[in-house]
């Protein structure tokens, strides 16, 4: 008898003693569980265990993108090998781990500011500086974004493409490169240095934050170098710009972004200022061959001469400023003072090459029957001069109005003589950082084994850290006669008497204000002693080689009120007066050459003009200068 099967819907077998469910089934993996037939598909899902082992890397990071991916950024991609590690039982193989590039430079600590400015990593954009002057620099006409304080801009649509070089300097370079820049700051001892960084010891501990602040003085408003990481700052007093271009020096126009606006450091513009001797100065176009007759303004300009490019001209009148071609008052120096109780008149006036610092000499006969001397320091805040200190210069019993006062280039010093005694001279020194003022005499050398005493001064200057000084010194019954140096410290506040540079007779002593005239591209010393009975001689003092060089000019002026000299030293103006019975003054403009080699002057007279006044002019001034 044969036996007979029921087979089932598609075949198989009798799954009634099956217990799994759906949820016993790994998702997405299917298994017949009932009677119907029909495979299940399971629901349990899938969990990882805990991996507490770190997974070694098993080739080097990559970074970028991947096609498979749809990131809205690079990332940085790990291959990882779990074959054989612990706890990795869900997959075997090599794996990818990625992870966002702002992730990794978060975790790292990488930041724009350690990252050099141009570069970029793991998205982060490089803002840091790897230059130690990282001052930005503008040569354009028109005006550019400003980067961030210290940005200098030099105003010019020719210069760019012909500069190669540049420096930062004290004082002007006569032998500096062709095709270059120069910032003159005065005196680079004042300036202000801070560091700040993050040190480790060597065995590891913790960081040490190291700290270096430095201010030495001055008013430092040039930031030349800021960097964040690490923490340092540099900063000198605003720059004068000066171009050398064809062996042509020049002063250029000039901004520095000072964090809220562009402030004009320098500006171009050539001019002959001159005081006519009617209360009133007569500007002059330099066109290099000829002065054009610019513009006439009703100021007394009696020691009148120009900031280093012109911007300001200061005089016993009061000083006034340029703006393009167009000259206005701007600040009115106190003819009259009450100073200490008594009256005091104006007798000398000097402006710093950079227009920032003015220094006004004042005299008076006191009620205490003596001779009273004093010094008026402004400062120019951008709208007006201020006064900064009022220092009493000197006393004596006998003296005289006849005083003299010079102001260094970035006017952190101003030199005063004053008379003392019927026929001897004093000199001193007042040093000026920020808002203090500290007066230091500035002495004579021994002469003949006996302490020194100025006698009569000539002239005197400064240019860099020494003071010039042209005239005579006594010691008992000995003098010495000739140019004397003195040295200036301008951190610790002192002058050093270093003594005669050069022997030269001095006795031919004539009004100081008027018959000199400094080069500011070299210090050199340009004089002229007039004569009653002959053509006069033209000296020049060179600072370089310590020689004088003399001219005899085919001019007669038996006297001189005036002589200046342009920036390039090619350019000479006497003012002078050939008789004392005659009313005519005469303006003479040279051309000037010098050969340093054989120490000799070579004048051409381009032009002669001929005022017609019954009192004389005291003073003139070139800008550049």
């Amino acid at each position: 008898m044969g036996e007979a099967f029921l087979v089932r819907k598609g075949g198989g077998v009798d799954a009634s003693d099956a217990t799994a469910i759906e949820s016993d089934i790994i998702s997405g993996k299917t298994a017949y569980i009932d009677d119907s037939g029909e495979a299940k598909v399971g629901t349990m899902p899938i969990v990882y265990p805990t991996v507490q082992d770190h997974l070694q890397a098993v080739a080097d990071p990559v970074y970028g993108t991947f096609s498979s991916d749809k990131p809205t950024q690079p990332y940085l991609y790990t291959r990882i090998k779990t074959d054989g590690q612990p706890n990795t039982v869900a997959y075997t193989g090599v794996n990818w781990v990625r992870t966002e590039e702002s992730k990794v430079a978060n975790v790292v600590g990488l930041t724009a500011d350690k990252i050099t400015k141009g570069n970029t990593i793991l998205g982060v954009t490089g803002t840091g500086s790897s230059n130690v002057f990282d001052f930005p620099l503008s040569i354009q006409d028109s005006q550019p974004t400003p980067v961030k304080s210290g940005h200098i801009w030099v105003k010019s649509s020719t210069l760019a493409s012909k500069i190669t070089y540049m420096s930062i300097q004290e004082s002007l370079w006569a032998g500096t490169p062709n095709n270059s820049l120069q910032f003159v700051v005065g005196e680079t001892a004042y300036n202000y240095i801070y560091m700040k960084e993050t040190k480790r010891l060597t065995s590891g501990g913790n960081d040490i934050t190291t700290e270096n602040r430095q201010n030495n003085g001055g008013l430092q408003e040039w930031i030349v170098c800021s960097s964040t990481s690490p923490v340092v700052e540099y900063k000198l007093s605003r720059p004068m710009v000066y171009s050398t271009v064809n062996g042509v020096l020049d002063i250029e126009t000039a901004y520095m972004w000072n964090g809220s606006a562009w402030v004009l450091l320098c500006q171009k513009g050539n001019y002959l200022a001159v005081d006519t001797g009617t209360s009133s100065m007569a500007i002059y176009n330099n066109n290099g061959n000829s002065l054009a007759y610019h513009s006439e303004t009703k100021i007394d300009s009696r020691d009148g001469h120009f900031s280093g490019d012109g911007t300001y001209y200061a005089s016993y009148g009061g000083v006034l400023k340029r703006t393009g071609d167009v000259f206005t008052k701007y600040f009115d120096i106190p003819r009259n003072m009450t100073l200490y109780d008594d009256s005091y008149s104006v007798s000398g006036v000097s402006i710093s090459a950079d227009g920032m610092t003015l220094g006004v000499t004042y005299y008076g006969y006191g009620s205490n029957g003596k001779y009273n001397y004093a010094l008026v320091v402004y400062k120019n805040n951008g709208s007006t001069f201020n006064v900064l200190d009022t220092i009493s210069i000197g006393i004596d019993y006998t003296g005289g109005s006849d005083m003299q006062v010079v102001t260094n280039a970035n006017g952190t010093a101003i030199a005063v003589c004053y008379r003392n005694g019927n026929t001897g001279n004093s000199i001193c020194i007042v040093f000026i950082d920020g808002n203090n003022c500290t007066k230091v005499n500035c002495g004579a050398p021994a002469v003949g084994g006996y302490f020194g005493a100025w006698d009569k001064i000539n002239c005197m200057w400064l240019h860099g850290n020494q003071i010039y000084i042209k005239g005579s010194a006594t010691g008992g019954s000995s003098k010495d006669q000739g140019i004397f140096i003195n040295t200036l410290d301008f951190t610790n506040k002192t002058v050093a008497v270093n003594g005669r540079k050069l022997s030269m007779d001095t006795t031919s002593y004539y009004s100081p204000k008027h018959n000199h005239c400094v080069s500011t591209k070299d210090g050199g010393l340009y004089y002229v002693i007039p004569s009653s009975s002959d053509v006069v001689t033209l000296y020049y003092y060179n600072i370089s080689n310590n020689s004088i060089y003399s001219l005899i000019t085919a001019r007669k002026y038996e006297y001189c009120y005036g002589v200046a000299v342009n920036l390039t030293n090619d350019r000479l103006a006497i003012l002078g007066k050939t008789s004392s019975s005659s009313n005519n003054y005469y303006l003479d403009y040279y051309s000037l050459s010098r050969d340093d080699n054989a120490k000799t002057l070579t004048l051409t007279e381009l032009q002669r003009l001929t005022y017609s006044n019954s009192s004389s002019g005291y003073g003139m001034s070139f800008c550049p200068h």
